[in-house]
């Protein structure tokens, strides 16, 4: 109870609209962020000409008709799977490149799902890590493709460029997709530290 209560009192100072639900003893070997094996990041788009009233903060408003059709096809069909992804990186990338080398940026997708529901596109993202702001990046691409701008094709073309292009790609890039509309939905880590949580938490004193 006293640690939460410190939590909330340091996001309270800091401004920071969130609150800690509740929270457990991790099992040893357990690191927040290395041992995730699945991560789920939605990003939803208000496609209609009046813009948001209530969610605005929640969603990237688009008025012009956007064909979700055309971007599930793309987005399967060269978004998904083992590939390099760094021409949608953020520049700041180029540290890790300089350090781990070509595969720095190399990434697997294992689902890019669209669906339209109602007024609303939403962009599904799953896989065991992203490229910082690369699926902002992604889904302005995207975005191209539902207005008839850009074809799969030209997905594939952009993808090739690789990251040592990202400055010259910026010609062609679309503007990046604005964070409000990403949410991460979701983090998965392997049943092994539940299953340990569990054992450690009914544990006296542990």
């Amino acid at each position: 109870r006293t640690i939460l209560q410190r939590a909330h009192l340091w996001l309270r100072e800091k401004g920071d609209p969130l609150a800690i639900v509740s929270m457990d003893r991790a099992p040893a070997g357990f690191h927040a962020r290395h041992s995730v094996q699945r991560r789920v990041y939605l990003y939803r788009i208000l496609n209609r000409i009046a813009p948001p009233v209530f969610e605005s903060d929640q969603q990237w408003h688009v008025d012009r008709f956007l064909d979700a059709n055309l971007m599930a096809v793309a987005a399967k069909r060269e978004l998904e799977g083992e590939k390099d992804f760094g021409v949608f990186a953020d520049r700041r990338v180029a540290r890790a490149v300089r350090r781990d080398g070509e595969n720095a940026t190399v990434r697997s997708n294992d689902e890019v799902r669209v669906d339209r529901r109602g007024d609303e596109v939403h962009i599904w993202f799953v896989g065991r890590s992203f490229l910082r702001h690369s699926i902002r990046n992604m889904v302005g691409a995207l975005q191209q493709v539902g207005h008839g701008a850009w074809s799969s094709e030209d997905l594939r073309l952009l993808l090739a460029r690789g990251f040592d292009s990202r400055a010259s790609s910026r010609k062609v890039l679309p503007p990046t997709a604005p964070a409000s509309g990403l949410t991460l939905w979701t983090v998965e880590y392997p049943e092994e530290f539940a299953s340990q949580a569990a054992e450690d938490s009914g544990r006296p004193n542990s």
